[in-house]
């Protein structure tokens, strides 16, 4: 049987209220927890022929890039736009998470360049220019960027400063708060259910 540590909290009372119906709904949750899972789950992938550091760097992209997608499927399943969000993060970690990535993204910089350019959406676009420019601190659009980037293969560790120990620990926390917003989506549905 699968280990139930890497399910949701809220998976568990989900199942019991809905049983074994079938609707769309249910669908678009199930695929929510099978992608939750895999992110919640994801340690580190193992290269040949490739540093540690740099196999650290691909390996907080793909948690970062698993973790959007179950994000994803839980606004999709809850009827949530994901163009705004408020990151479970404490100010502290917020502040530090913007700066960094800010300073990451500096203009007239290839990192910012190639970010800007893997967005197609021009209401993305826009607010990802505005949070580059320190306009706002919300979290969503530069995640929704940096899973457009990795996922169309115009990341690398080493243009985004993804080597850095520093710029890991960003990625990680962008993943776990993403995770956590998710969890509170299915909450949310339970709460309605119940």
């Amino acid at each position: 049987m699968a280990d139930a540590q890497y399910y949701p909290d809220h998976w568990r009372d989900y199942c019991r209220l809905v049983g074994l119906k079938s609707s769309p709904r249910r669908l678009f949750w199930n695929r929510f927890a099978a992608r939750y899972r895999a992110a919640a789950a994801f340690q580190y992938a193992e290269f040949m022929r490739l540093s540690d550091k740099t196999g650290r760097g691909y390996s907080a992209a793909i948690k970062l890039l698993l973790s959007y997608s179950a994000f994803e499927c839980a606004c999709k399943a809850s009827f949530v736009v994901a163009n705004t969000t408020e990151l479970s993060l404490n100010k502290r970690d917020l502040n530090w998470v913007v700066n960094r990535l800010v300073k990451v993204f500096a203009p007239k910089t290839v990192a910012r360049e190639n970010l800007v350019n893997s967005v197609t959406s021009a209401r993305l676009k826009k607010k990802l220019e505005e949070f580059l420019s320190g306009g706002h601190v919300d979290l969503q659009p530069i995640c929704a960027a940096l899973r457009n980037m990795i996922a169309h293969g115009h990341w690398t560790p080493n243009g985004t400063n993804a080597l850095t120990v520093e710029c890991i620990k960003i990625y990680d926390l962008l993943s776990y708060s993403l995770l956590k917003e998710s969890d509170k989506l299915l909450e949310l549905e339970v709460k309605k259910l119940g």
